[in-house]
C-alpha cells in the first residue's frame, strides 16, 4: 500500500521582548510552545485547512 507525507506549516504570533525571534525561541521556548498550542486548540475543523500551509509531499513514509 501506498502511503505519502505531507509536511505542513502553520501561522501563530507570539509576543515578547525580543526583537530577534530566535532569541525568544532561545530563552523562552515555553512562550513558543504555549502559542502554537493555544493557536491548534482553537482551531475548528473548517479553520484548520485555512490555518495550514502545505510544504511539501513525498511517497513514503517516517519510522517513529
Amino acid at each position: 500500500m501506498r502511503q505519502f507525507n505531507h509536511m505542513f506549516d502553520i501561522a501563530f504570533n507570539v509576543v515578547s521582548d525580543f526583537a530577534e525571534p530566535m532569541d525568544c525561541v532561545k530563552a523562552e521556548p515555553h512562550l513558543i510552545r504555549e502559542a502554537l498550542l493555544m493557536r491548534i486548540a482553537g482551531l475548528t475543523d473548517n479553520e484548520l485547512s485555512e490555518a495550514l500551509g502545505h510544504c511539501d509531499t513525498y511517497e513514503g513514509s517516517i519510522d517513529p
